[in-house]
């Protein structure tokens, strides 16, 4: 009797520890909000600048910064809004403007008895900037792009030239004199080292070789890339034609044509051509961001995994994505969980934001089958500790 009783006591405690490690399984909520890397800089409106006269020194200096306000977040709803939506956005007044605006800094100032002249910055609050435009209905960037891999190509007299070696290829040149890069989109430019070198040249560029560009992107530590072939001659008074080919990891090349307008000087006409690649870089990024009305999508993904705490570190990981608004578990067994993933923007956006998490949207396995999220190779485990249970509804994750 007592042997039983102990068997029945036994088979409830494992009954227990089982339902436990199963809601710890269960429990995808998103963690506690965190500004994903980068989100800060999407947010923050450099060089702004003010001129202001008014009554006294302070009456200026407050009008400055107030009006400044203004400009600050007209740039940025450019920047995170197309032209089209913009024009739905409500005219907000300067203390509407203030209450968006985390806080300001003056990069440079003159003041005189009436008069202030100033360049300032000013830090928006991401979350407050988001809830406007969504209750616009607006489709807004909410999260940064991933750093771009930019592999500028010329082809010229039958050759296609990527680094400048034996000659100088005056393309690449244009990209690297840019310095810092003031678009929506982060981009990494090539060393023209020697694993550079090793990995790539410009007639495997030009034709998509994906092994090549995926290693240069492992070796600069970006999450897409970006083959921007121009059709030379580069010449004064001439147009200039570049193929922008886009390269994210899982997903076929896509292609566009942009025409730089031609140019005084070569070096124009180069610098031209930078700008106009940057301006569709952003544009792009602008309609990935969101679908019609900023309206949201699901996504059914299978999540394999091998031990508890490799699902912990994937949880983890999708609640610090900003792209992943909700997930939601829809069956589990032990080695395998099948979730919906509600985002705003496009998959290839979707898929990017991923990427940069640590995580790996892979095709589905089988025709008809969800996709597959897996953890990247290239990361290590967070060491993720598992948080406070939440119950699983037995009906939506069966245990099994």
């Amino acid at each position: 009797m007592r042997d039983r009783t102990m068997g029945r006591a036994g088979s409830g405690l494992r009954r227990l520890v089982v339902a436990l490690v199963l809601a710890a399984f269960a429990a995808v909520a998103p963690a506690a909000a965190q500004s994903p890397p980068g989100e800060a800089e999407l947010y923050t409106v450099r060089d702004v600048e003010v001129d202001v006269t008014a009554a006294n020194a302070t009456a200026a200096r407050e009008r400055a910064i107030a009006e400044g306000q203004q400009k600050a977040f007209a740039r940025l709803a450019e920047r995170l809004v197309s032209e089209t939506d913009r024009a739905r956005l409500p005219q907000l007044d300067a203390t509407a403007v203030a209450d968006l605006v985390r806080d300001f800094e003056v990069q440079q100032e003159k003041v005189s008895a009436v008069r202030y002249l100033g360049t300032l910055t000013y830090r928006f609050r991401p979350n407050a900037v988001k809830s406007l435009f969504r209750g616009s209905g607006v489709a807004a960037i909410e999260q940064p792009a991933p750093a771009t891999l930019v592999l500028p190509v010329l082809r010229e007299g039958g050759r296609a030239r990527l680094w400048s070696d034996p000659e100088p290829n005056p393309w690449l040149e244009a990209w690297n004199a840019q310095g810092g890069f003031a678009g929506l989109v982060p981009v990494v430019l090539p060393l023209g080292d020697l694993t550079d070198v090793a990995a790539l040249d410009g007639p495997k560029a030009a034709a998509g070789d994906v092994e090549g560009i995926t290693a240069l992107m492992a070796h600069h530590n970006a999450g897409a890339a970006v083959v921007a072939v121009a059709e030379g001659p580069v010449e004064p008074k001439r147009p200039l034609t570049i193929a922008v080919n886009r390269f994210y990891p899982g997903l076929a090349a896509e292609s566009v044509v942009v025409t730089a307008p031609p140019a005084d000087t070569t070096e124009a006409a180069l610098n031209g051509a930078v700008a106009a690649v940057m301006a569709e870089l952003d544009r792009i990024a602008r309609s990935e961001a969101g679908g019609e009305g900023g309206t949201e999508s699901v996504l059914s993904v299978a999540v394999p995994f091998a031990a508890l705490p490799e699902w912990l570190d994937i949880r983890k990981r999708l609640g610090q994505i900003g792209a992943v608004s909700e997930v939601q578990l829809k069956s589990l067994t032990r080695d395998r969980a099948r979730l919906e993933l509600k985002h705003r923007g496009s998959e290839v956006r979707l898929r990017s934001a991923l990427l940069q998490g640590g995580l790996i949207l892979a095709p589905a396995e089988t025709a008809g089958d969800p996709a597959v999220l897996r953890l990247s190779r290239t990361v290590e485990p967070t060491g993720a500790e598992p948080p406070a249970p939440i119950p699983a509804d037995p009906a939506a994750a069966p245990a099994q």
